[in-house]
């Protein structure tokens, strides 16, 4: 019969020693799942140095930064144009500072006449979707109709979003 002089040559220490690697695994997994839900490692992610309502400012103000890139905003509705159009507040100095949200859904509720829209004036929302620079023919071609290109001219070459989602939010 053999005799084992060191625990980790025996079939036991081994088994030992395999289960006890599996419960730190699991330890160590589970500390840091734990921490991660209570922000401990947020450092390690990218922090916002910015509200997003502020986002929306440099959006209108630095448009070219924000062409062709997902955003996520919140900002006051400005007033509502049309069943898949509105336009939004920034909160910016310059009589201009708004942005024009084309949503890919109605914003109008179901059921509802065509003035109830579902986000109103003062309204607050958040806005995701892709910054583009605007033509009469993408708008054309978004809002799936032909458009009055003198009625929409002033549009023309003015940054909006393509909005994904549109949700009530606050700020």
């Amino acid at each position: 019969m053999a005799r084992y002089t060191n625990r980790d040559e025996t079939p036991w220490g081994r088994w030992f020693l395999g289960l006890l690697a599996v419960v730190a695994v699991l330890l160590l997994f589970f500390t840091v799942t734990r921490n991660q839900e209570n922000g401990i490692f947020n450092s390690l992610q990218p922090e916002q140095s910015e509200p997003q309502v502020q986002i929306l400012d440099d959006i209108i103000r630095n448009p070219d930064n924000y062409i062709g890139r997902q955003v996520s905003v919140n900002a006051p509705v400005k007033e509502p144009l049309n069943d898949r159009m509105l336009m939004l507040e920034a909160p910016g100095q310059l009589p201009d500072d708004e942005l024009l949200v084309i949503s890919r859904q109605t914003l109008l509720p179901q059921g509802g006449g065509p003035d109830d829209y579902i986000y109103n004036k003062d309204d607050i929302v958040r806005i995701s979707g892709t910054v583009r620079r605007l033509t009469i023919a993408d708008l054309e071609e978004e809002l799936g109709t032909d458009l009055d290109d003198a009625a929409y001219a002033e549009l023309e070459g003015r940054v909006y979003i393509v909005a994904d989602t549109i949700q009530e939010t606050s700020l």
